[in-house]
């Protein structure tokens, strides 16, 4: 069983996406409480652009997570998706959900709440935060 996840998972990594998402929907037919094969699956269609259905498994993915690590992931992709639609109150939303669940900021985050109120145009915010990182 674990060596069809490592095998999607691996498929994904090395961009054969067609691969990657025919295992992963393989196993979830018979696996439907898995969390990874969603994640997976969302990953593919966030790579296609297919927004709507990434996010339509990013959500369902949360149902079946267990784990810290695996919520991480799903607001990381969510974050992912959301900065690229310039959906960007979401994505700020996502991102401190998840700097909820490491118990704080880290300077990646910081940086990346940064860029986001930097492509909103509020450029000294940005600037602001970053200051504020840099102390």
């Amino acid at each position: 069983m674990s060596s069809v996840i490592t095998n999607y998972k691996a498929c994904l990594e090395k961009g054969d996406l067609d691969r990657a998402l025919k295992l992963a929907k393989e196993y979830l037919k018979y696996n439907p409480e898995s969390c990874s094969a969603r994640i997976t699956i969302a990953s593919v269609y966030l790579k296609r652009g297919l927004f709507e259905s990434a996010e339509d498994y990013l959500f369902s993915a949360f149902c079946y997570a267990d784990s810290s690590k695996d919520k991480q992931e799903i607001y990381a992709k969510l974050f992912e998706l959301y900065y690229e639609t310039q959906n960007y109150d979401r994505a700020l939303f996502v991102l401190n959900k998840f700097t909820q669940l490491l118990k704080g900021e880290t300077f990646d985050t910081i940086a990346l709440k940064a860029e986001v109120y930097r492509a909103k145009g509020e450029v000294q915010k940005a600037l602001k935060i970053l200051h504020k990182a840099l102390r």
